[in-house]
C-alpha cells in the first residue's frame, strides 16, 4: 500500500485436487488514479516467481482496490 491509507487482506487455501491459491487484496481508503502505475519491485518479483514455479497469476485493478490471485499446482510429494 505504501503511503496510501487502506487495508490489506491476504488469504491462502488448498484447492480441490493438488494445488493452492494465494489471494492478496489491497483496499484503498479513497479512489486512486485508474491508469496502472509502473510495475514496482514487488510486482516484478511476483511475476518472475510465478514463472519459476509454474503458477498462474491474475491481477485486477480498479479505483478502490488491487487484487492478485496466484494459483499453484502442487505435485505429489510436495504438499
Amino acid at each position: 500500500l505504501g503511503p496510501i491509507p487502506g487495508k490489506l487482506e491476504v488469504r491462502w487455501r488448498r484447492l480441490d485436487g493438488s494445488g493452492a491459491r494465494l489471494t492478496w487484496i489491497e483496499r484503498y481508503a479513497s479512489p486512486q488514479p485508474t491508469p496502472e502505475p509502473k510495475a514496482g519491485f514487488g510486482s516484478r518479483l511476483v511475476a518472475l516467481s510465478c514463472t519459476a514455479i509454474n503458477a498462474q497469476l491474475h491481477q485486477e485493478r480498479c479505483e478502490n482496490q488491487y487484487a492478485l490471485t496466484l494459483d499453484l499446482a502442487v505435485e505429489d510429494g510436495e504438499s
